[in-house]
């Protein structure tokens, strides 16, 4: 594989089949059988072809092109992309473009991204352009609450960028056999139920 030369040409490195293997296998969790993965990173690099691989290897549909950020938009716009790689200085690109010419981006469930790091400010806007976030609650029985509340009582209590966007109220949510909340079941849950709202939609 090579590293991408961000501190001078790229260079071999040497990976041992265990170690990509390893790779795959804890980005395969971020995917489901349904998904569209779009790879517009160079597959020579370790991120780009370990994610690519993990999303087919869950089953989902691949998508592949060169990065511009006017066709990534349009791509997943008119390929309804699900998930995406994209280094920090890729999404900025694509923040600005998106605020240049609006693409409709709402199948995007997902980015996976590394190689650098972001700023704050950075982070904000990317989450704010390419969002949602939202927060399931559960009240308890006579409470009485808006979603509203929630997200106003969250901006006093954490980061700007970590507040939901959206509040759904549910009935209960899966646990484990130790009473935890089951994490992954919520997500796939909720993301289906997305998925049917959406097509819904465009019947």
């Amino acid at each position: 594989m090579h590293t991408s030369g961000t501190a001078g040409k790229p260079k071999g490195v040497v990976l041992t089949h265990k170690n990509f293997i390893s790779s795959i296998t804890a980005k395969a969790g971020y995917f489901r059988p349904d998904d569209r993965q779009l790879s517009a990173q160079p597959l020579c690099l370790a991120g780009g072809l370990a994610t690519t691989l993990a999303a087919q290897g869950r089953g989902g549909t691949i998508v592949i092109t060169d990065f511009a950020p006017g066709t990534v938009l349009e791509t997943i716009s008119r390929e309804k992309i699900t998930s995406g790689t994209f280094g920090p200085t890729m999404v900025a690109m694509l923040c600005e473009e998106a605020e240049a010419t609006p693409y409709d981006c709402g199948t995007l469930r997902h980015i996976t991204s590394g190689g650098g790091l972001y700023t704050r400010q950075s982070l904000e806007r990317a989450v704010g352009m390419f969002g949602p976030v939202k927060a399931l609650v559960v009240l308890k029985p006579g409470e009485k609450v808006t979603g509203a509340e929630i997200i106003d009582h969250c901006k006093r209590q954490i980061a700007s960028y970590k507040k939901p966007r959206s509040v759904e109220f549910v009935a209960s949510l899966p646990k484990t056999a130790t009473g935890k909340i089951a994490r992954n079941k919520v997500k796939e849950q909720f993301s289906m139920k997305e998925e049917q709202q959406r097509e819904g939609s465009r019947d």
